[in-house]
């Protein structure tokens, strides 16, 4: 495997990456430029399923644990450190595996999926909204302000994968097991206590390396996503991949997912379950199992 440069569909693309730099130079990059490793250690983390950009601060991510775990959400700043931890009154960790981080007017939120589904059993599937904190707290409680109650299109599907668009006021979850993987879409419904039906959005189209996962042995897992503030570009990753579609002004995400821009294999992580655009061409993810590396991929055309 190819460590230094993705291969792309027509682009070329940098990986910058705490795991190679150390290695090499003593560093990673991030957007800050260089920095020392840096590692999650913390053992309130110790299977971190969901990561999200702070709406407020530059150096502070929020994280989630997997499934059984306390329903809890953790700030972690560039360094690798717990610096608040927040139990989400009222909600339950039935299967928590993904965080998206949104901005409505100056009100930051943190949306939370209780979407994981291993053995596609469940009916319905919930994501909590919550209002980010402006100031942290070393400990506290948040409380829920939204619960949106929803199924898939066909039947139960096993999901880790969701991010949120605010200009189009939806919802994207990506199904994980199912060949090809499929983008579906709901309703961001801040409103009414209807219980939605993620649609069908479409088939997402993986290149050449579709087939087969180093990790796995197996088709492409998709685990986790996110879009970029200026929606522009949506990524998804599996234990051992990393894919991100282009928008065009105009273009619906149906038509994007047909083109993939990024897909290769970065170092492998020992459960890569969490992905977060920190700026418009910069990703942050991070697995489950301590210690978890914070790598950051710098991607250009």
């Amino acid at each position: 495997m190819n460590f230094w440069h993705l291969t792309a569909i027509k682009h070329k693309v940098s990986f910058l990456t705490a795991g190679i730099l150390s290695l090499l130079l003593g560093c990673n990059v991030s957007a800050a430029g260089m920095k020392k490793p840096v590692f999650i250690k913390d053992k309130r983390l110790p299977e971190i399923s969901g990561i999200a950009a702070s709406n407020y601060y530059n150096d502070i991510f929020w994280v989630i644990n997997d499934g059984r775990n306390p329903a809890e959400i953790y700030a972690v700043n560039s360094k690798g450190k717990v610096v608040s931890e927040l139990a989400v009154k009222g909600a339950k960790n039935r299967d928590w595996e993904d965080l998206a981080s949104f901005k409505i007017g100056n009100k930051g939120y943190i949306a939370i999926g209780d979407i994981g589904d291993n053995r596609a059993t469940r009916s319905i599937s919930a994501i909590y909204i919550i209002k980010e904190p402006r100031n942290l707290k070393r400990k506290g409680k948040l409380k829920i302000e939204k619960e949106i109650y929803f199924s898939f299109e066909g039947g139960a599907l096993d999901c880790e994968s969701m991010a949120i668009s605010i200009a189009e006021k939806r919802i994207y979850l990506v199904s994980k097991r199912t060949n090809p993987a499929m983008l579906f879409s709901l309703p961001l419904d801040l409103q009414s206590d209807k219980t939605h039906v993620a649609a069908k959005v479409g088939d997402l189209a993986l290149g050449e390396n579709r087939i087969k996962s180093y990790w796995t042995g197996s088709l492409f897992f998709p685990t986790a996503m996110d879009i970029n503030r200026s929606e522009t570009a949506m990524a998804i990753m599996s234990y051992d991949k990393v894919v991100v579609y282009r928008k065009k002004k105009g273009e619906s995400w149906h038509k994007a997912i047909k083109k993939p821009l990024i897909i290769d294999d970065y170092p492998l992580l020992k459960q890569a379950e969490a992905i977060a655009f920190v700026a418009d061409d910069l990703l942050l993810i991070t697995s489950e199992k301590l210690p978890a590396p914070m790598l950051f991929i710098d991607f250009v055309e």
